[in-house]
């Protein structure tokens, strides 16, 4: 890791090949074909199809697509939760493009009214929020913890750093963080003895709470195959056993995080299956030249009922309908 073999740095031509694919898609959003995606460079194909490979070393990639500079002329960073560029911009349609390798891009119906791309910028009076319009630490975490389904891929585009360069993306992998836990603690993390709280994007319950999720696993998949679902701020264990394997995780996963310093031009893609994620914490000015980074979900497959039952394109049904949907296919 120290090499940085999770890095790719797209050649000019490269560079030139995705910004006019991304330029050429924005005629069709959100209804992009299936074949936008083989306008990009094979080699920037190739490394995101690896990102779905459960044996994938590190979980997640980190891109040069442009070089400093080269992103033009930007509007001022949102700070209302409102957006400061159109739907069709061409940053948007790059994440489409890039979802479109990955699997299909998707928005949640309850959480910022199905919005498919996100601003991730500070909003005055909600820096403390543990969410994408927070400044504060983000502690690290599997995207819609509490979701049935969750997003297999995060894709993060950088449009604009922090004033003083010091807001940094982590990611640990579960697999580092294991080879430190004892089989004991280990077999705690692989049964259903967690829940997860929703996050507050996704609202409050009828009776005014943040709901919770079933009681879940923490760890899946193989011994040498380990998948995660955990959120250190949301997910808690039901007895002490539990919540303390928990504690010793969480360290664990602080241990061995990374802490990526993304500069403009630049796009993190996560697999969320492998890593969790956050965000160490920066001064916002609200100037017009906060962080800013834009923001999309990816899944790789979506069964025929969930399908039918999207509220509209690309979008998942609010959690309710989707509950009775998955467990009516148990």
């Amino acid at each position: 890791m120290e090499a940085e073999t999770y890095r790719c740095a797209l050649t000019s031509e490269e560079s030139l090949t995705v910004r006019d694919a991304a330029a050429a898609a924005t005629a069709f959003l959100p209804d992009l074909p299936n074949t936008f995606s083989d306008r990009l460079p094979s080699r920037f194909r190739d490394e995101l199809g690896r990102l779905s490979a459960a044996d994938d070393e590190h979980g997640f990639r980190l891109f040069d697509v442009l070089g400093p500079g080269e992103l033009g002329e930007l509007p001022e960073s949102p700070t209302a939760e409102r957006p400061t560029l159109p739907e069709n911009d061409w940053t948007a349609a790059l994440l489409f493009v890039v979802a479109q390798v990955l699997g299909e891009l998707v928005g949640y119906e309850d959480e910022k009214g199905g919005a498919l791309i996100h601003d991730v910028c500070p909003v005055r009076g909600k820096e403390h929020f543990i969410e994408n319009v927070g400044a504060s630490k983000l502690g690290l975490h599997t995207e819609n913890v509490h979701h049935p389904l969750r997003p297999d891929n995060v894709v993060l585009f950088c449009l604009r750093g922090d004033h003083d360069r010091v807001a940094a993306l982590r990611v640990a992998s579960v697999r580092r963080a294991l080879a430190g836990l004892s089989s004991d603690v280990v077999s705690v993390l692989r049964q259903p003895r967690f829940r997860s709280t929703y996050p507050t994007s996704f609202g409050l319950g009828e009776d005014c709470r943040r709901p919770r999720s079933e009681a879940h696993p923490v760890l899946g998949g193989s011994a040498e195959l380990p998948v995660i679902r955990f959120n250190t701020h949301n997910t808690e264990g039901l007895d002490a056993a539990a919540e303390a394997a928990r504690e010793v995780l969480d360290q664990r996963l602080d241990e061995v995080s990374l802490r990526l310093h993304l500069r403009p031009g630049q796009l993190a893609v996560l697999n969320n299956r492998l890593v969790v994620h956050g965000r160490t914490p920066f001064q916002p000015q609200y100037d017009g030249r906060d962080r800013w980074l834009r923001r999309c979900y990816a899944v790789r497959a979506l069964a025929p009922s969930i399908r039918a039952a999207m509220p509209r394109p690309r979008v998942l049904p609010r959690m309710p309908h989707l509950l009775r949907l998955t467990s009516s296919a148990r």
